[in-house]
């Protein structure tokens, strides 16, 4: 693909869990690439909502 130049491929095989759907998909050592723009990958909704949320705001 040319519009992905670099990619971390180990960093998937170190998470308790994995909150990424679709996207790339790994089966031992072979990666498929999807067919959606980059790396066509989404967070799973219900992951995100047992996160702990932090937000930032600048007084202006």
């Amino acid at each position: 693909r040319q519009n992905i130049r670099f990619y971390d491929l180990d960093a998937v095989f170190e998470h308790a869990e994995d909150p990424v759907r679709d996207g790339i998909r790994y089966n031992g050592y072979q990666i498929t690439l999807p067919d959606m723009p980059g790396l066509g990958a989404d967070i799973d909704p219900a992951f995100l909502k047992q996160c702990e949320m932090m937000a930032v705001t600048a007084n202006a």
